[in-house]
């Protein structure tokens, strides 16, 4: 419910603001298949504070099927679903009980200046669910807490640095 009813905090050309989640729409075609991508509440953590001066843009955004933001949004407005959450979620899991053979796809891209050369490099894999220790896990929750796994490791062993790189340039994170 709070990544469609939550405002989303951004950097826009780089200033950092909130916008509405359901926003910013647009299609895109990854590995041959069609979705929408919107704006999302969620998901960059700190990374806003963190990028803010460093980065022109950086947003999260949902990938699902298209035609998805639409209905969301009529669900959500149009039938004033937003003012009952507990309600609106309790109808969304009887209509669309979660899957288990979900798919996360994580884009990055980042565009810059190497010397006098502007370059983009992008960052696009495909996240399916897995078995650990013997449980089956749905992509979505296993992909969540390998950040935060990861981040936890580098504190640990020092490996995480104090300061970033100081190079301005587009970053924009996608879940699907």
């Amino acid at each position: 419910m709070n990544e469609y009813l939550n405002d989303c905090e951004v950097i826009e050309d780089g200033v950092q603001k909130w916008v509405s989640p359901l926003e910013w729409l647009e299609t895109l075609v990854i590995h041959g298949v069609q979705l929408e991508a919107f704006t999302t509440s969620g998901g960059l953590g700190t990374m806003c504070e963190t990028y803010l001066g460093r980065v022109e843009n950086l947003d999260y955004q949902n990938h699902p099927i298209p035609g998805h933001a639409q209905l969301m949004n009529f669900f959500f407005h149009e039938l004033l679903m937003r003012k009952d959450r507990k309600r609106a979620g309790e109808i969304l899991v009887y209509a669309k009980p979660p899957v288990t053979e979900d798919v996360v796809y994580i884009h990055a891209s980042v565009e810059g200046w190497k010397g006098d050369t502007l370059f983009r490099d992008e960052f696009v894999r495909a996240y399916c669910p897995v078995e650990i220790a013997g449980r089956p896990w749905r992509a979505i929750s296993w992909t969540t807490a390998a950040s935060a796994c990861a981040v936890v490791e580098m504190v640990s062993n020092g490996s995480c640095p104090a300061r970033g790189s100081s190079n301005r340039r587009r970053f924009l994170f996608r879940r699907f």
